[in-house]
């Protein structure tokens, strides 16, 4: 596609390794100018260094900021916090890695499990579809 090779020729990529990015995002774009959406978020990910292992995740959470690339692209790292089954276990998960208390009531109180407020958790974080976890701020 010629549109590719001139984005890939004004932003210094390799072509044949930008159309086999555009080949793989642009059928599951949702938005008005897939192509353009697709050659933006690479460029995005290049210049924020984003690593290729993350490109799901990002793409995911360019969705999640209406296809915004630059605000995506300067907020990822900051509100990445990574994948779960669901926000419950995220927050749980959470909660293990953070509050001493609650690991050291878990052990003694075997089976015991604190109440944890989904709506709070869901006022700060966002998930996709596919599991993956951002916070809002």
């Amino acid at each position: 596609m010629k549109a590719i090779a001139i984005f890939a020729e004004e932003h210094d990529f390799d072509a044949d390794e930008l159309r086999g990015f555009a080949g793989n995002w642009f059928p599951h774009m949702d938005c008005n100018q897939p192509l353009w959406a697709v050659l933006n978020a690479y460029r995005v990910m290049d210049e924020n260094g984003i690593h290729e292992s993350d490109t799901e995740a990002f793409m995911e959470y360019l969705a999640l900021l209406s296809w915004d690339v630059e605000e995506a692209g300067s907020r990822f790292e900051e509100c990445f916090r990574g994948q779960w089954d669901s926000m419950e276990g995220f927050a749980h998960d959470q909660l293990m890695e953070t509050d001493e208390e609650y690991r050291a009531a878990q052990e003694s109180c075997r089976g015991w499990s604190p109440s944890i407020d989904i709506v709070a958790w869901n006022c700060d974080h966002s998930i996709t579809r596919s599991g993956y976890v951002f916070s809002s701020h």
